[in-house]
Order: C-alpha cells, then sequence, then structure tokens
C-alpha cells in the first residue's frame, strides 16, 4: 500500500473493509498524500425501503457492519475523504449520467448502477473538492 500510494494526487479505494482503511490512511499520512475517495454500498446507511434492506442487511449484516467502520475510520482520519455509495451495479452500457444525492435513503434515480456510469462519478468525485468530507449516493439515471 505505501509503495501503491507515494506520489500520488490521490487515491481511490475500490475496496472498503476497515482493514484496507486503516492500511491506506496509514500509508496516505506517511505519503502526505491527502485525497480519498472510498466506495461503500447504498445498503449501509439507508433505511427504506424496509423489507428488501432487512433482506440485504440479513444477508450480508458483516459486510455491512465492515464497510461502516471503514466509514467511520475514514471520516475521522483528517483526510480529505469523499465516501461514494452505489446503488446495484451491473454491465449494461453506460448512460453517461448519475443521479447523486446526500441522503441516507434515495432521493430518485434508478436502483441500478452501470458500472462504466460508476467508474466515471468515482473519477468526478476525485477531481471535485466540493464534495470533499460528504457521503454520495450514486443512483443510475431515471
Amino acid at each position: 500500500m505505501r509503495a501503491a500510494v507515494k506520489g500520488q494526487d490521490a487515491v481511490l479505494a475500490a475496496v472498503g473493509t476497515s482493514l484496507i482503511a486503516s492500511t491506506m490512511i496509514t500509508a496516505m499520512r506517511e505519503n502526505a498524500v491527502r485525497r480519498v475517495v472510498m466506495t461503500s454500498g447504498r445498503s449501509v446507511p439507508a433505511t427504506r425501503p424496509r423489507v428488501p434492506l432487512a433482506l440485504a442487511w440479513l444477508m450480508f449484516r458483516q459486510v455491512y457492519v465492515d464497510l461502516a467502520r471503514a466509514e467511520g475510520m475514514l471520516q475521522v482520519s483528517g483526510l480529505n475523504w469523499s465516501i461514494a455509495r452505489a446503488t446495484m451495479l451491473n454491465d449494461k452500457p453506460p448512460a453517461g449520467r448519475v443521479h447523486i444525492d446526500f441522503e441516507a435513503n434515495a432521493t430518485g434515480g434508478a436502483m441500478r448502477l452501470s458500472r462504466a456510469d460508476y467508474a466515471m462519478a468515482l473519477l468526478d468525485t476525485v477531481e471535485d473538492p466540493g464534495v470533499a468530507g460528504k457521503a454520495l449516493g450514486i443512483c443510475g439515471p431515471r
């Protein structure tokens, strides 16, 4: 991790576990790299829709708990962070746009999001100082 971070302007962490977050934060501090965007899941903070969300938490509880831990570590790290919480990813062609909100529950957009559109949104997030210190909900376009 130290070698990968050294000399970079920013880090885009597409695998967000608490162990990776801890290692990444340390490496970033040691190499004076401040900007980081970490991926997460829309279901981590959500409370609706209740039944599908309850089923998802039942199946992926350990994963979601660890993602929440990783998010918390990043939020108190002192780094220039953003968290990108995606809905369900798919391999469909890109639409060229996404729906972004800053709420725990989605405020619009489609529940499915192409990986290509998510990648575009992640790169845009890295470059946007206006979303530093924020968690973005990223959905597919309607």
